[in-house]
């Protein structure tokens, strides 16, 4: 009699703990799953919120800063030495290393009556200062009006700034987008002030911050083309070993 007590009691017990396990996992599953979700994407909404805004002030102070060329190719008298003394201080913006370089863009015979080109334009080197580039003056290239980050800037309003798409430059080979603000004389275009912010401290600084929450950033030119997107590493358990993915992950090989 007391075996078949115990052995009830004992089976009373296995039954209780199951219950309260399966109660438990109802209410984790039902309750539990959705708060951690939503507190998760809480957490990548923020993270994401702050990785914008940072992108947005560095944006924000390369435009400012191009609309203050601007406003001093508009306000200066024409004249070949105050301008290379006066606009390389605008152009370096305190040595910001995101600064690939800048300059004013003058409509042909705009600075100079009968030259087609002269252009003012500033590069920083491999130590980090500015250097003065005469190389979009030469007669054998195509001139820089043609250019798209020129062009596009045409019949904008004084003070907008109007981003390319992404390219590298074929002089310095550096790869940027170009902030471009028209100027005007005499209420007709004279030509674009530019500054060119470089793409490889923006893969830097998505690199750094994009994985807080264990996912990725990256970003796209007004073009819709990729400006950075992360070098992924996926493990699945029936590959041999590790694939390096650029885009989405790939069915394993055998």
């Amino acid at each position: 009699m007391f075996k078949t007590i115990s052995r009830q009691l004992t089976l009373a017990a296995l039954a209780l703990m199951l219950l309260m396990a399966a109660s438990i996992y109802a209410v984790m599953a039902w309750r539990g799953q959705p708060l951690v979700i939503e507190a998760s994407q809480s957490l990548v909404d923020r993270t994401g919120g702050s990785i914008v805004n940072a992108l947005d002030a560095q944006l924000s102070r390369v435009e400012g800063n191009t609309s203050s060329l601007a406003a001093l190719a508009e306000s200066l008298p024409r004249d070949e030495a105050l301008y290379l003394q006066a606009f390389p201080r605008v152009v370096d913006d305190n040595g910001n290393s995101a600064i690939a370089g800048g300059g004013i863009w003058p409509e042909p015979g705009a600075f100079e009556s009968g030259v087609e080109r002269f252009s003012f334009f500033w590069a920083r080197n491999s130590q980090g200062d500015l250097d003065f580039l005469d190389d979009y003056n030469a007669a054998d290239i195509a001139p820089y009006q043609e250019e798209e980050w020129y062009s596009s800037a045409r019949g904008a309003e004084p003070g907008q700034c109007v981003w390319s798409t992404a390219y590298r430059d074929p002089t310095t080979g550096v790869a940027m987008v170009t902030c471009s603000v028209p100027y005007y004389l005499d209420d007709e275009f004279a030509g674009v002030a530019t500054i060119d912010m470089q793409l490889d401290g923006v893969a830097e600084f998505l690199t750094e911050n994009g994985g807080a929450t264990g996912g990725y950033a990256f970003v796209l030119d007004s073009a819709g083309n990729v400006i950075h997107f992360p070098v992924l590493i996926w493990k699945r358990t029936r590959c041999k070993g590790w694939r390096t993915l650029r885009t989405v992950c790939l069915g394993c090989s055998p």
